[in-house]
């Protein structure tokens, strides 16, 4: 089953986010994310649990003392029964 995990990363903001995903080599846009109250969440959706355990922490922790972030974010999963996308009619095609 697919499953969504959510990252709060509390004192960090966009452009923390931005600069480490620049220094990750990362193309931007990959990944939902917005500014919270005392932070910023970031959504990814895995095919199943055992894909993410951890990969998601993995990836951006190398990069997190470089730009001055020390707080290691709460993480939250949740099953996701249903995907679907929007059919934009074509553009691709």
């Amino acid at each position: 089953m697919s499953v969504a995990v959510q990252l709060d990363c509390r004192v960090v903001t966009l452009e923390h986010y931005e600069e480490a995903i620049e220094r990750m080599r990362l193309l931007p846009g990959g990944l939902p994310v917005t500014k919270t109250d005392d932070g910023i969440r970031v959504i990814e959706v895995w095919e199943a649990r055992e894909a993410d355990e951890g990969s998601a922490e993995a990836r951006m922790m190398p990069a997190a003392p470089e730009v001055g972030l020390s707080a290691r974010p709460s993480v939250q999963f949740f099953e996701v029964r249903t995907t679907s996308r929007v059919d934009d009619g074509g553009a691709d095609r």
